[in-house]
């Protein structure tokens, strides 16, 4: 245990009797060197060149001394209460020098140079003021003249070891700062894209160069943590979160809610560790003093610190799973390690894993008493961490980060030179004002990088949008100007448009009017021939019924005769063309035969009937018939010579040749029995006899009526004529009265369409002249403020500079104070050439008069102090 003091309490008596308690004094001189040249000597081993080996015993003297001198001279304060140094800090000097690649290291000077730096990181980046770093420079040059007997030139430069710029990822001394710049702005948009901490807006100068090698060297470190002390905006977390990705480091941050609570905090410890232990994750875990919600984060995080572990954190089952699986896992990395294969020996690789691999980065704020309260409450804040200090911006940054701010504003390279040295003054003149304030009001002012940024954010804003005022209020009465000479113009043109549209309109009315007395007119003739057609139209379907009755009646007749017509073409085609040659080639026929074929003669009559011839011999006459029918019938084409004559015989035969046919069948030769019994063959042309015998009967019935249809329909296709022609003629009729329509339609359009542009021309001059009357006292009134707003756009710029000062810094002061810094501020203006209205104050720029009177209401001052 360590004495009393520095967070620690004294122990009681009651619980010392129960021990045998023994004192260890601190190391003298001897024993620290002693302790620290093996060390030394085992690190210059490492391929340093001879003669560098022989500086290990001055290394190790100086850094002594050194060590030595600051526990003398610095003392802890309550201002200054993290200037406590211990052999933690001596260690961390050869650490450090472990880390550098001793090819870059190429003599005596190059040794010195890396003592130097080493010793500033250990000792010196702690230190708040430059006071107590200039009085550390000039102690560390005069031990390093004493011990190592080089003596270092003074130089602006800062002397910086880091391997954030070197391919390799070498330790190497930093020649070139430009250059480092440059590299380091290269990866910032990667960073962006791979970290969760939201974008990373971060300008390289000379200041975050510095930090973030002095945090990429702890992180480079195995189990090293950081205690980085700063006001708020001055760059702590994103120089972390560039570094960590130079470092191929995840960056890892708390994400904390209303509802977070130690619970969620152990979570996410649990989450690191495994990451950590588990996975082998370089992880760079960030947290600031506004994300510590309890102070018991603060005890767990000095555990973690301390021994890499908390107490208690796997007590659940599930949480115990999880971390027995983890343990399990690292059983194959224990054996390359050469470690048991028990659960103790696992546990200790696993915990060994978190120290090495994590590193917990803790963010806080100088303000107040709460870092001292902690640091004495949690003494291994300091112990277990490397502390650095960011102090205020430098001036080169200053103006790095205005630069980079106006770069995208629309102003002159003049003016934004000039802007950004203003604002780099205002920070510095405001400063200094804090401090008179201080001793007058006995009030601190803090002014801090945060202040400078809502400096140049509200300039930005306040010139976008006094511009885009500005702009609107010139436009909107310069296009009144414009409208009111738009007007008067048009006037004069809707006057000419009136005097020409009015004789036309008249034109049109009377176009109009002599066209519906033609659509009338034409409208009479076509409902008369309506009529007509009408009459005729009933009268033709009256016809068309008639005719169509007779059609229909003659049809049924013609319809029970067919099967006749096809009997007879039955019996033709069922003739046995053998038979009938058979028949024909009898020489002595029966007289059955001779009688058949006597009918079939005399029905067809013609060249088919024989001529009477009478004999000589007896005086008798007789009709040859059978030798006649052998040369003109009984042929070949037997069957076409009935099949065509039956039509000629049934339409023309006549009733004399048709009786005696019947008269000779109503002989008994003639009856099918007997026929059948004299030739077979001959059958089929009785029965074409007996169908053209009756179908003639028929037709004597269907003829007239055929007749009568056809008289009826000519009767109809004539009345059908007449009708069409009158149709035709209504359809010329009505084809004109349509374009007639049509054309007044039209004509009717324009007259509207021309009516509308005189009713709406009317009604704008109208209005245009009680615009003009109405306005008339205005437009002097519109130029004078379109002109003054313009006159105004010249000013905006040096109107918004002094209020985006006034905004950003003068809250905490007095009204004297506020009016000290605004004059200064003027003439600062009036020496870069840059316009700033003579009247100016910010209740005149930027108030609202309204608000400005609620205000008022409200019983608030009236003296100005308000805005």
């Amino acid at each position: 245990m360590g004495p009393a003091g520095g967070g620690r309490n004294p122990i009681t008596q009651r619980f010392t009797r129960h021990y045998n308690v023994f004192s260890v004094p601190s190391f003298d001189q001897s024993t620290l060197q002693t302790i620290f040249s093996k060390l030394s000597e085992w690190i210059l081993s490492k391929g340093f060149s001879p003669s560098l080996r022989a500086q290990s015993g001055a290394l190790v003297n100086a850094t002594v001394d050194l060590y030595e001198t600051l526990v003398d001279n610095l003392k802890p304060s309550p201002e200054k209460s993290h200037y406590t140094f211990n052999l933690r800090d001596v260690s961390k000097v050869f650490q450090g020098i472990n880390m550098v690649h001793p090819p870059s290291i190429k003599d005596e000077t190059g040794i010195a140079e890396l003592w130097t730096h080493e010793v500033s990181r250990a000792f010196a980046d702690r230190f708040i003021n430059d006071e107590d770093s200039d009085w550390f420079r000039a102690e560390a040059n005069k031990i390093c003249k004493k011990h190592l007997k080089i003596a270092l030139p003074e130089s602006d430069k800062p002397l910086i070891f880091s391997s954030m710029t070197n391919e390799d990822g070498n330790y190497v001394p930093v020649d070139d700062m430009a250059i480092a710049r440059q590299e380091l702005e290269r990866p910032i948009g990667l960073v962006q894209l791979g970290a969760r901490g939201g974008e990373l807006n971060l300008v390289i100068f000379n200041y975050v160069l510095e930090h973030v090698a002095r945090i990429s060297r702890v992180l480079k470190q195995p189990g090293g943590n950081l205690l980085l002390v700063g006001v708020g905006g001055s760059g702590r977390r994103s120089c972390t979160r560039l570094a960590a990705y130079l470092m191929d480091s995840d960056y890892s941050t708390l994400t904390v809610t209303k509802e977070y609570d130690h619970s969620d905090f152990l979570d996410d410890v649990r989450q690191l560790l495994l990451k950590t232990g588990q996975k082998g994750y370089s992880t760079a875990f960030v947290m600031s003093d506004t994300q510590l919600t309890s102070e018991s984060f603060l005890e767990d995080i000095c555990s973690l610190l301390n021994t890499g572990e908390i107490p208690g954190l796997w007590d659940t089952k599930q949480d115990k799973e999880n971390y027995e699986n983890a343990i399990a896992s690292l059983r194959e990395v224990g054996k390359s390690l050469g470690r048991p294969d028990t659960a103790e020996a696992l546990q200790t690789l696993f915990v060994e894993r978190c120290r090495k691999h994590m590193h917990i980065v803790l963010c806080f704020s100088p303000l107040g008493s709460t870092l001292r309260e902690r640091l004495r409450k949690f003494p291994s804040l300091v112990n277990c961490t490397t502390i650095d200090w960011f102090r205020e911006w430098p001036e080169d940054g200053l103006r790095g980060v205005a630069a980079r701010f106006l770069q995208d504003v629309d102003l002159t390279d003049h003016e934004k030179t000039a802007i950004r040295d203003m604002f780099v003054a205002f920070q510095k003149q405001v400063r200094e004002l804090g401090v008179a304030y201080l001793e007058e009001a006995h009030q601190h002012t803090y002014v801090t990088p945060t202040s400078y940024l809502d400096l140049l954010s509200t300039f930005m804003r306040l010139l976008a949008e006094k511009r885009e005022e500005l702009n609107g209020l010139q436009f909107r009465y310069a296009n009144g100007l414009s409208q009111l000479k738009k007007t008067e113009d048009q006037v004069e043109v809707m006057q000419q448009e009136l005097a020409e549209m009015r004789p036309q309109l008249a034109k049109k009315q009377e176009e109009t009017n002599k066209l519906i007395t033609q659509v009338e007119a034409e409208s009479k003739v076509a409902e008369e021939q309506k009529a007509v057609v009408a009459v005729d139209e009933a009268a033709a379907n009256e016809q068309a019924a008639a005719a169509k009755k007779m059609k229909d009646a003659s049809q049924e007749k013609v319809d029970e005769a067919q099967p006749l017509v096809e009997e007879a073409q039955r019996a033709v085609q069922d003739l046995d063309p053998k038979a009938l040659q058979e028949v024909k080639a009898l020489k002595t026929p029966p007289q059955g035969v001779k009688f058949v074929i006597e009918v079939l003669c005399t029905l067809l009559g013609g060249n088919y009937k024989p001529k009477p011839i009478r004999d000589p011999l007896t005086g008798k006459t007789t009709v040859p018939y059978w030798e006649h029918a052998k040369t003109a019938l009984l042929t070949g084409d037997f069957k076409n010579i009935l099949l065509n004559a039956y039509p000629d015989i049934v339409d023309n035969a006549p009733d004399s040749q048709i009786e005696e046919v019947k008269k000779k069948m109503a002989d008994d030769m003639f009856k099918m029995e007997n026929i059948r019994k004299t030739s077979v063959a001959l059958i089929g042309v009785a029965t074409y006899i007996k169908a053209v015998v009756e179908y003639y009967k028929q037709n004597k019935i269907i003829k007239p009526l055929l007749a009568q249809s056809a008289a009826a329909q000519a009767e109809f296709d004539e009345a059908m004529a007449g009708l069409n022609k009158k149709k035709e003629e209504l359809r010329v009729i009505n084809e004109k009265l349509q374009k007639l329509t049509d054309q007044l339609d039209k004509v009717n359009k324009d007259k509207q369409e021309l009516e509308d542009r005189v009713n709406d021309t009317d009604t704008k001059l109208t209005r245009a002249r009680q615009l003009i009357e109405g306005l008339g006292g205005e437009k002097t009134r519109f130029a004078k403020e379109a002109e003054r707003y313009k006159e105004e756009l010249k000013y905006v710029v040096g109107n918004v500079v002094l209020s985006s000062g006034v905004v950003a810094y003068m809250g905490p002061f007095l009204h004297k104070y506020r009016q000290q810094a605004v004059s200064s501020w003027r003439e600062m203006l009036k020496e870069q050439n840059i316009l700033v209205s003579e009247d100016y104050s910010l209740e005149k720029f930027g108030g609202n008069p309204i608000d400005i009177q609620e205000w008022k209401l409200q019983q608030l001052p009236t003296d100005g102090f308000l805005c």
